[in-house]
């Protein structure tokens, strides 16, 4: 074989390491990389050029190597050559050389922006960037020094408005002998002490007095005749959780997912799209009411994303239900997915690329668990009492502002299965169970009824999806007027006096004959109902789903 030389090689090797690298840290990810700000942006461009530049110039890509590299059996060893690896029948022999094989100067030139861009991805984020903007702020501060003069300002209470001029002017002419409540006390405002550095102060001095001010602050511990005993105790502690310790660093700088909740239907993808591609952005702002064609052929799909946002995402209702990126809707499962689900979870679930993310959510369970005693077992040896018990998943939940479900396996990983059929929609869900990983989970199928999308609120769809995600979900509602129905509207007398009883006609409380009136959609307050369904859908939904 020719030998080729070692500028190529070593390149090509850092490449795929740091390629590698990306991956296994999910830096790579086509979505992190499109959720970038655009300071991340500009930052991870100027490394690029600049090492990848410098690089190219400071090695000398663009020049032959001095030393190459053979891939030889060990029969056809050159005279020349040290071996440097013998696997059976396979030799790496390294030697000098005047005239390798080398890439072109242009893709010397190219790999070496690629392994600078590699590089700047796995190094930058947006996170790591905003820190780096704000060192300077952050060292200004440091330089910030007490004021030249310090002024003690006079306040006079307020005076009582009624009596005190009659006991001043009774005080002149010697009629009493003080004023009482009515003297003018001025109050010193309180000085605090500046412990910012002086005008005139040097700065190592002004080192030595800040580092002075931290020892004074944990010279009791420090001089304490157990502090050692207990920093060793509470290393070798932490020690024996290094696992979940680290798994937890890894997962905060990876931006792991805290819960994944997967959705599987028998409807095309809209748009043919990964779900997480700005979702962010995407449910900022949604319609009230979407509208589609007839000859749409992703119609029904088209709403179903629709009311997917609506229901969990859309901030201009309620809190979110949760955060975007930990839902995915399978498009184009098969209708039997809850079925292959329970006869084969592990591998439906990797078929669908849902596994991964449902094994790292199940873990950091585990790790939260390993965490809390690890919490509870430092807390015992800071203080040297026996460790307490740790609380209870019923006195942490009432510690929160808003009633939601406690985390579990079966709070922040889900499973439903919404498909679509040619007849009548489905009154209650069918729940199957199975086995994953050792956690018991249920997967809730629903069946919807296809319909004329044009023209349309899409109510039994948003009945479908919220039966779907909650169980038992039950809307109650006092705002619909049981005894106003269609012949309500039957007569043309006086049509805007009639528009008043639309307001109090849910059309989710099994009002769906609005849906044919197009003369009452014109002016039918849709949003003044659909706010309150989402509102009990999502306050249902927080007491059975959550995140870590």
């Amino acid at each position: 074989m020719k030998p080729v030389g070692t500028k190529s090689i070593f390149l090509l090797l850092f490449l795929a390491l740091s390629t590698m690298a990306g991956f296994q840290f999910q830096k790579l990810d086509i979505d992190k990389i499109q959720n970038l700000s655009y300071e991340a942006w500009f930052t991870i461009s100027f490394f690029t050029v600049v090492v990848g530049t410098w690089f190219y110039a400071f090695f000398r890509l663009g020049s032959k190597s001095k030393s190459h590299i053979r891939f030889l059996g060990p029969s056809q060893k050159y005279p020349s050559d040290v071996p440097l690896v013998e696997i059976g029948k396979l030799a790496i022999y390294s030697g000098q050389s005047t005239n390798p094989t080398e890439l072109p100067a242009f893709a010397m030139r190219v790999l070496s922006l690629t392994l600078a861009f590699s590089l700047g991805i796995l190094g930058f984020d947006s996170r790591t960037v905003n820190f780096m903007m704000d060192t300077p702020r952050k060292i200004a501060n440091v330089n910030q020094y007490c004021p030249d003069e310090i002024t003690v300002s006079k306040q006079k209470p307020p005076q009582p408005k009624q009596g005190c001029e009659l006991v001043k002017r009774a005080y002149e002419l010697g009629l009493v002998k003080d004023l009482g409540t009515c003297v003018d006390k001025e109050i010193d405002k309180k000085m605090d002490l500046c412990t910012l550095r002086q005008r005139d102060e040097p700065a190592l001095h002004f080192l030595a007095r800040q580092l002075s001010s931290v020892y004074s602050k944990n010279k009791f511990n420090v001089s304490d005749s157990n502090f050692h005993s207990r920093m060793s105790a509470a290393f070798r502690r932490q020690l024996g959780f290094f696992n979940a310790l680290s798994g937890k660093l890894r997962n905060v700088v990876n931006s792991a997912p805290k819960a994944s909740h997967h959705i599987f239907t028998d409807l095309k993808s809209p748009d043919g799209r990964s779900m997480h591609r700005n979702c962010l952005s995407k449910y900022q702002k949604l319609s009230h009411i979407f509208s589609v064609g007839d000859d749409d052929p992703k119609a029904n799909s088209r709403i179903l994303e629709h009311i997917y946002g609506q229901m969990l995402f859309n901030p201009q209702y309620d809190e979110m239900a949760g955060l975007c990126q930990e839902y995915d809707i399978h498009w184009n499962s098969p209708p039997d997915s809850c079925d292959q689900l329970v006869r084969n979870p592990m591998g439906f679930l990797s078929e669908y690329g849902a596994i991964s993310d449902v094994t790292l959510v199940l873990n950091r369970i585990e790790e939260e668990r390993e965490l809390m005693r690890l919490r509870v077992q430092l807390k015992s040896i800071e203080t040297g009492q026996p460790p307490p018990l740790p609380p209870t998943a019923s006195v942490i939940m009432a510690n929160l502002l808003r009633p939601r479900a406690y985390p579990t396996a079966t709070t922040v990983v889900s499973f439903q299965c919404l498909m679509s059929s040619a007849g009548a929609a489905s009154d209650k869900p069918r729940m199957v169970y199975f086995s994953l990983m050792g956690k018991q989970f249920q997967a809730r199928e629903i069946k919807f009824k296809l319909e004329r999308p044009a023209d349309s609120l899409h109510a039994d769809m948003y009945r479908s999806f919220a039966k779907t995600m909650v169980d038992d979900f039950h809307y109650a509602t006092a705002r619909s007027h049981w005894n106003v129905n269609e012949n309500s509207f039957s007569h043309s007398d006086y049509p805007l006096t009639q528009l008043e009883y639309l307001k109090g006609m849910d059309i989710f409380a099994s009002n769906d004959w609005i849906q044919t009136r197009s003369d009452l959609l014109e002016v039918y307050p849709y949003y003044h109902h659909l706010y309150y369904f989402v509102e009990l859908f999502r306050e249902q939904y927080r007491m059975q789903r959550t995140r870590l």
